[in-house]
């Protein structure tokens, strides 16, 4: 049974579990509310996370935290642009992630289902967070080729680096676009690049921006996270869950207001998108720039390793739906429409966004013809007016031209064509002019 992609309808948002570890001055997640649906939360004791590594690995984590600390000031007294804070995160606190060839890190679309008030039209709409982090799809060459390490004189198992065949992109493709199965496996509905995103990242460069920053990721979250969701659920029934383990899946958000940073863990909490914040902070000192890349490295190590594994047991489920259901091109019934889930929720959108466009289109020529009509009547009005004030004037022996009217001492005077200059009085009766001077005096003769 095809499952169609339609985000959480609702969402829950708690920071309750920080306030109180800060209250307290807690090192451990007893407090936050995720340890009891999640299978991991990062570990905020950063000092027992160091002594955990290496010395070479602990140099390089002082090195990557100065890098981010300095390059934060600089950033934040230049007042530089958004771009310039990303290009900056990429490389400081996601450049592990980078590395990794389990992980991809990208810009990157997403659409979703969007129903219209009365739930009767659906539109597919699409936004792009700044930052989408997921597992990566591999091509028939790199499944063949395996994981190559570099390094020289490395005795390391890297056993858990190779490609996985549930992780063809191939084999995903055709499972997305098979109707018995149509499972949506990348934001982009039909591709299988970025697949099954373990984390979203926001920036802004302003601390204002902080709000609208949270607002963009929360709409992502309710997106992705549904992805996991039809993951979990059982091809055969989708109604269940393949397992009780199945339901505890989860992601994690990123948020960044110029230096001010925020991360949180995304989950499934009472039929709703929960997002819980677990540590906020000013990376523009050294301490909290270094508990950021702390926090990111765990997060990205539980990603290349639990949440891949995650995804590889519960693709399996449904990779043999499409391998039961599938058949060639020409056993298809030429008669019959073969489309998935997701290509009739498009087709649906289509229609509407179409059916919309002429509505609009003919409103727009109504409104066009309404204001003619009204333009035109009032004109008429006008010259209607204009008629009627010249035939009343014309009765009182008023000359009116071109709508104008002429004073009454002017009355005999009647007014030709304007041309050039001022127009010409043309005298309509002879008029005999009085002398000048004082009239003489008569005398008898």
């Amino acid at each position: 049974m095809p499952l169609v992609p339609e985000p959480f309808r609702s969402l829950s948002i708690s920071r309750q579990g920080l306030f109180s570890s800060q209250l307290y001055g807690s090192n451990s997640n007893d407090y936050f509310l995720a340890n009891s649906f999640c299978n991991f939360l990062p570990n905020p004791n950063i000092r027992g996370y160091r002594e955990r590594l290496t010395e070479k690995e602990r140099d390089d984590l002082d090195q990557r935290a100065d890098k981010l600390k300095r390059n934060s000031v600089q950033s934040y007294f230049d007042e530089v642009s958004e771009s310039t804070w990303e290009a900056d995160v990429r490389s400081d606190v996601f450049g592990k992630i980078r590395d990794d060839s389990r992980l991809r890190i990208d810009k990157r679309p997403y659409q979703f289902v969007e129903r219209d008030e009365d739930g009767g039209n659906v539109s597919v709409k699409k936004r792009i967070p700044d930052a989408t982090l997921g597992l990566r799809a591999y091509s028939e060459s790199q499944l063949k080729k395996g994981f190559e390490c570099t390094a020289e004189g490395c005795t390391i198992d890297h056993s858990i680096m190779n490609p996985h065949e549930a992780l063809s992109q191939q084999k995903l493709l055709n499972m997305t676009n098979q109707r018995q199965s149509g499972l949506v496996v990348d934001g982009v509905w039909g591709k299988a690049d970025i697949i099954f995103p373990w984390a979203i990242y926001e920036a802004k460069k302003t601390h204002a921006g902080m709000q609208k920053a949270e607002d963009q990721i929360y709409h992502a979250c309710k997106t992705y996270l549904a992805m996991l969701d039809d993951l979990a659920r059982d091809p055969e029934d989708v109604t269940q869950y393949q397992s009780e383990e199945s339901k505890r899946f989860q992601m994690f958000c990123f948020t960044s207001s110029g230096p001010l940073w925020g991360v949180y863990v995304v989950y499934p909490f009472i039929g709703s998108c929960h997002v819980e914040t677990i540590w906020e902070g000013n990376v523009t000192e050294f301490s909290r720039a270094y508990d950021l890349i702390c926090l990111t490295d765990q997060i990205a190590e539980y990603a290349a390793t639990q949440h891949r594994n995650f995804v590889i047991k519960h693709l399996k489920p449904w990779h043999d739906r499409h391998d039961k259901f599938f058949k060639s091109f020409h056993e298809y019934d030429p008669d019959e429409i073969h489309l998935t889930g997701w290509e009739l929720v498009q087709c649906h959108s289509k229609d509407n966004t179409n059916k919309k466009a002429d509505e609009k289109k003919v409103m727009k020529h109504r409104v066009e013809v309404i204001e003619k009509f009204l333009s035109d009547r009032k004109h008429q009005k006008r010259r209607l007016r204009n008629d009627q004030k010249q035939t009343k004037n014309i009765r009182r022996g008023t000359p009116v031209q071109d709508g104008v009217m002429i004073p009454a001492k002017t009355a005999d005077v009647r007014l030709t064509k304007r041309g050039r200059g001022r127009p010409k009085k043309v005298p309509s009766v002879p008029i005999v002019k009085r002398g000048r001077g004082r009239p003489r005096k008569i005398t008898s003769v």
